[in-house]
C-alpha cells in the first residue's frame, strides 16, 4: 500500500495541531498508540491513529516539523478536511 506524507507546519504550531485534531476527530481517526522523547536538542512526539481508511502516522520533530504519514485515500481525505476548517 502506498503511503504519502505531508508536512503541515512547524512544531510548535499548536493552531496546526489543534485543526488537525479536529480534522481527524471529525473522520473518526482514533489514537491506538504514543510515545515521546528526547535525543540531545531534538523532541519527538509520535502518535498513530486508527480510521476508516487505514492507519496514520502523525510526529511533531525538532526541526521537521508536523508530519502526517499514511495510505494515499486516508491523507486526500485528511487534507480536504482540514482546509475547510477556520
Amino acid at each position: 500500500m502506498q503511503t504519502i506524507c505531508w508536512a503541515i507546519g512547524e512544531e510548535y504550531d499548536d493552531k496546526a495541531l489543534s485543526r488537525l485534531g479536529e480534522a481527524l476527530r471529525s473522520l473518526n481517526y482514533e489514537q491506538i498508540d504514543t510515545w515521546q522523547g528526547l535525543g540531545g536538542s531534538q523532541e519527538i512526539c509520535h502518535w498513530k491513529l486508527a480510521g476508516p481508511d487505514g492507519y496514520l502516522t502523525i510526529e511533531t520533530e525538532t526541526y521537521l516539523g508536523l508530519t502526517v504519514e499514511g495510505p494515499v485515500r486516508a491523507m486526500e481525505q485528511l487534507r480536504q478536511r482540514y482546509a475547510l476548517l477556520p
